[in-house]
């Protein structure tokens, strides 16, 4: 039998619910035995370390079955909604059929570029569209990663209110408890190694923090263990502040975390989004220092030169590195909105991933970017 693909969703809403995840599911249990008996008849394997026809047909087919649970899954969850509603597939009047199979439209989930009906995407303000588990997955992401937080894309926001209904309890239980703790500057967290947890600003009494999972006491000015009278020296601390001060790090004032300096520009934003001048420190745009450190901007010139084809042409090199350098002057604050799609095996210059078959790069600044983090980290 022949997994679901697109073609024929329209088939599935004559199955209720239980039936086709139980078809889905015999299917992926007969597949796992059938690669099970394919990989006892084959121990020697491909030298080479290639799929066999069969080995590639096997895991095709089990990502065609894994893809059909997944919009299994979403149904039961669409329909649920729904019901809840007062309007679920059951209650919804049809147009009589003349016979012929029924059209679901269907559209591209902007993440993961599967074709999904459209009851089960949802529209980002940009107007972007994601599919339930895409959109669940920006949530979670922006939990657990401050430079994606909050979830946006296309540098717009995506509410939580209107879409809670389509995330789990425990991650909107979550995103909210980290959403307190991504907007409080100068954050505390639990001193004890095994606890570690932030602490909630309502808890802070007389420069106290109250950890409420374990119940212990952290000083907010050292962030260690609470004690009585003035805060003593922290000697670990100090360390910390005279190494940053042999390297040239910054600390931003805002979450007091260490910045180092990898770029020209010393227009800093840190992954809590605080903006500030690497030189002094002081919030971005209200001091007179200058913009760029010259050996770093040619640096990134040459990054950027580097990749193309015809780089070891020493001749042009210099004068096109220039040329980008005075590029990456003029575009030093760029809002990447031209964007080009370059193939090759390249790095984001985001999130360090390196791509297989292409990246984004921005027109104006050069800047390299996988697909999620020019929609949603950028």
């Amino acid at each position: 039998m022949a997994a679901p693909n697109n073609t024929t969703t329209a088939g599935w809403y004559d199955i209720d619910h239980e039936t086709l995840n139980l078809i889905i599911h015999l299917q992926q249990d007969d597949i796992r035995q059938f690669a099970a008996l394919d990989n006892s008849e084959n121990v020697q394997g491909n030298a080479r370390g290639e799929l066999s026809d069969v080995e590639l047909a096997i895991r095709l087919y089990g990502e065609e079955l894994n893809n059909a649970a997944t919009v299994a899954s979403d149904r039961r969850i669409t329909s649920r909604m729904r019901r809840e509603e007062g309007v679920g597939y059951d209650t919804v009047s049809e147009p009589e059929s003349d016979g012929s199979d029924d059209i679901i439209e269907v559209r591209p989930c902007l993440a993961c570029n599967d074709m999904t009906e459209l009851a089960r995407l949802v529209e980002a303000p940009c107007e972007h569209e994601y599919c339930l588990h895409c959109l669940e997955q920006l949530f979670r992401n922006a939990t657990t990663d401050e430079t994606l937080y909050p979830p946006r894309c296309c540098r717009q926001q995506i509410p939580l209110e209107p879409n809670q209904r389509f995330l789990p309890n425990d991650l909107v239980t979550t995103f909210r408890e980290k959403a307190v703790e991504f907007s409080t500057p100068n954050r505390t967290y639990c001193h004890q190694a095994t606890c570690s947890v932030f602490i909630h600003p309502d808890t802070y009494v007389n420069n106290v923090a109250t950890c409420r999972t374990c119940r212990s006491s952290t000083c907010i000015t050292c962030k260690r263990q609470s004690h009585d009278g003035d805060c003593p020296h922290d000697e670990d601390l100090q360390q910390v502040i005279r190494l940053a001060q042999e390297q040239g790090w910054r600390r931003c004032s805002n979450c007091r975390s260490m910045v180092e300096l990898n770029t020209g520009c010393y227009h800093i934003t840190c992954r809590c989004g605080a903006q500030f001048c690497y030189l002094c420190g002081r919030r971005w745009k209200t001091c007179v220092c200058v913009q760029w450190d010259e050996e770093l901007l040619y640096h990134r010139a040459a990054v950027i030169y580097n990749r193309a084809p015809n780089a070891n042409v020493r001749q042009v090199a210099m004068r096109r590195i220039q040329d980008l350098a005075e590029d990456l002057r003029q575009n030093d604050e760029c809002n990447h909105h031209t964007w080009r799609s370059t193939r090759g095996r390249y790095y984001c210059d985001m999130c360090g991933d390196r791509m297989r078959y292409f990246v984004y790069e921005c027109q104006a600044c050069s800047t390299m970017a996988c697909r999620s983090c020019r929609y949603n980290r950028l």
